[in-house]
């Protein structure tokens, strides 16, 4: 069996794990881009200064998401994949949520129909694979690191691709 496990974000970590050899099969992570050039559209400059930024933010905001779904249908390509594990996004009322939102929803939206899926808080995942108490992100990076043997990986670098490795991990406990 193949589970995907997805850490959610700008930067999402990506874990393929192949349950039947106990291995890592990927771990890396699709860095959404930050900026899509809107030169090309000449009657942008005509509009005032508010509507131009809020067109840009939307027209960097689908960019985004079709880059996301794009890398995750790749995903999808290469591997058969059998379980998707996402993070399911926390309540809050924040601009940082409300990506989260879309992003999570653009995850659900691109899943084939015929693949098994979970959302799961995070959290949740990190205290059933780790032990770790709600929250202790760093703890589980720690725990992710040791259990694998990854050396020089930096909790800045790795932390979201650790955290996809909880997800698939969770995925692999529910199905155990």
């Amino acid at each position: 069996m193949l589970i995907l496990g997805l850490d959610v974000a700008k930067k999402t970590g990506v874990c393929v794990f192949n349950t039947e050899k106990n291995i890592i099969e990927e771990a890396s992570l699709i860095e959404l881009p930050n900026y899509v050039s809107v030169k090309h559209l000449k009657p942008l400059k005509q509009l005032p200064i508010d509507l131009q930024k809020e067109i840009k933010k939307q027209i960097l905001a689908y960019h985004r998401y079709s880059y996301l779904q794009n890398s995750l249908n790749e995903i999808f390509k290469k591997y058969k994949i059998d379980l998707v594990v996402f993070e399911d996004i926390y309540n809050g009322r924040t601009t940082a949520t409300a990506l989260l939102y879309r992003l999570s929803a653009v995850v659900s939206l691109s899943i084939p129909e015929d693949i098994q899926r979970i959302s799961v808080k995070c959290n949740k995942a990190r205290k059933v694979v780790t032990g770790t108490a709600a929250g202790a992100k760093e703890a589980a990076f720690r725990w992710v690191i040791e259990e694998f043997g990854f050396t020089n990986w930096d909790f800045e670098s790795y932390n979201d691709i650790t955290d996809a490795i909880v997800m698939a991990l969770y995925g692999v406990i529910r199905f155990d």
